[in-house]
């Protein structure tokens, strides 16, 4: 970065800073009408961090990523499930499965851009929170014919499934250098 910045000029770090906390109805409603005419929701935010502190709102989840301009940067938790992502079954009466790891917890993306005013920020946003953990459960989605010498067999075939509890968001938006902003509310 040094050799593309001009002598005497330092690269902008930016900080990124998700919260996912858990609150009353009364709260977040109030937390909604007051931060709906301002696009920096910085005093909501501090209003909840002390809510936090005092046990009124449940933090479930901080996820912090410092990155540069220009550059994606990704956070989040390293363990996973593996799950059923594809299916076949053969003309000999078995079913093969491919499977897929799935990221539990808080997984973060960003991408900020740095205006040229050295304020404004472009930032794309994405993360996924696994509000419950998965639960493993089996289907039987059809029968299966196997043919020996002189008999015909009907085999279930069970799949193994997981359900997931997730919630996922991808946001872009434009921000000032230091504000915050309310970009979802689940129920």
């Amino acid at each position: 970065d040094a050799y593309l910045t001009p002598l005497g000029s330092k690269p902008k770090t930016i900080v990124t800073t998700t919260h996912i906390f858990q609150s009353d109805t009364v709260t977040l409603t109030n937390l909604v009408a007051n931060s709906a005419l301002r696009s920096d929701h910085r005093t909501e935010l501090d209003e909840m961090l002390k809510r936090a502190k005092s046990g009124a709102v449940k933090t479930l989840a901080i996820n912090r990523i410092t990155t540069k301009s220009g550059q994606m940067a990704k956070s989040g938790n390293s363990s996973s499930v593996h799950h059923m992502a594809l299916s076949s079954s053969s003309g000999n009466g078995n079913s093969d499965f491919a499977y897929e790891a799935m990221p539990l917890g808080f997984q973060v993306e960003v991408e900020p851009t740095m205006a040229a005013d050295g304020q404004t920020i472009d930032l794309s946003h994405k993360f996924s929170f696994h509000t419950d953990a998965p639960i493993r459960r089996s289907e039987i989605l059809s029968m299966t014919e196997a043919k020996s010498e002189d008999k015909t067999c009907r085999h279930p075939t069970e799949v193994p499934l997981v359900d997931f509890h997730r919630i996922q968001l991808s946001s872009s938006l434009i921000i000032t250098d230091g504000s915050a902003r309310i970009i979802g509310i689940w129920r």
